[in-house]
C-alpha cells in the first residue's frame, strides 16, 4: 500500500497534536504516527539537557526504559555534533560496525541503515532524531528530507509549549510586586509543607502588612 504524502501526514499529526496538554503527549502523537509513516526499527529524539549539557533521550519508541534511563552523553559525537550544531541531516547506510562512528552513534540496537536530522528551536539547534533500521530496506534521500521536515515539526512544538508555560508562569506573578499571587502562592506553599515533612525540617510563615502601598 502506497505510504501517504508527507503534506497528508504533517496533515493529520498536527490536527491530532492541535488537543494536546503537554509536550510529552504531543511527542506521542508523533511517535504514533511514524509507525506506519515511517517505519523503523526504532526511534529517539535526543535533546541536550540545558541545566547539564548532556545528551539525553527525550522520547522513544522500540528502546527499553531502562536503556533510556541509563543514555547520557557528556557531549554529542563528531556526527551528532554536525547534525545539531550546523543543522546538517545524516544518511548512514551499511557503516562498519567497528567504526567510532557506528559506536557512538548506536543505541539499543545494532543496525544497517540509519537517519539523523536536527530539532531545531528558534532557530538553534538543541538535540536530533535518530532512526535506524536493520532488516528492512535502506532510508534514501527522501526519507532524510521527510525527517527534517520531522525535526523542525518537533522543534515548533517544544517552542510552543514552553511559550504556554511561559504564559502560565507570568499570570501567577503581580506585576507591581513580581511576588506569587494568591492562586499561586498556596499550591506552591503547600508543596513546601510536604517537603519540610518528608525531609524533616522547619519551615516559617510570615505575615507582613505593607500600608499605603
Amino acid at each position: 500500500m502506497p505510504r501517504t504524502s508527507l503534506g497528508g501526514w504533517l496533515v493529520h499529526v498536527m490536527r491530532k497534536a492541535d488537543g494536546a496538554l503537554s509536550l510529552e503527549e504531543g511527542l506521542h502523537v508523533i511517535m504514533d504516527s511514524m509507525k506506519t509513516y515511517f517505519p523503523s526499527q526504532s526511534v529517539a529524539v535526543i535533546l541536550i539537557d540545558e541545566d547539564t549539557g548532556e545528551l539525553r533521550i527525550k522520547i522513544s519508541r522500540q528502546i527499553s526504559y531502562t536503556f533510556v534511563k541509563q543514555y547520557h552523553q557528556s557531549k554529542p559525537s563528531q556526527i551528532a555534533e554536525q547534525v545539531v550544531l550546523e543543522q546538517r541531516p545524516m544518511l548512514l547506510n551499511e557503516v562498519d560496525h567497528d567504526t567510532d562512528i557506528y559506536k557512538s552513534l548506536r543505541l539499543e540496537h545494532d543496525f544497517t541503515s540509519a537517519v539523523i536530522a536536527p530539532v531545531v528551536r528558534n532557530q538553534r539547534g538543541i538535540g536530533y532524531i535518530f532512526c535506524d533500521r536493520d532488516d528492512h530496506e535502506p532510508f534514501t534521500d527522501t526519507d532524510l528530507l521527510h525527517l527534517q521536515v520531522v525535526g523542525m515539526l518537533i522543534g515548533s512544538m517544544i517552542e510552543r509549549f514552553e511559550l504556554i508555560q511561559a504564559g502560565k508562569r507570568l499570570s501567577q506573578i503581580d506585576d507591581s510586586t513580581k511576588a506569587l499571587q494568591y492562586k499561586a502562592f498556596i499550591p506552591a506553599f503547600g508543596v513546601e509543607i510536604e517537603r519540610a515533612r518528608t525531609h524533616a525540617y522547619g519551615i516559617g510563615l510570615a505575615l507582613v502588612a505593607v500600608e499605603d502601598f
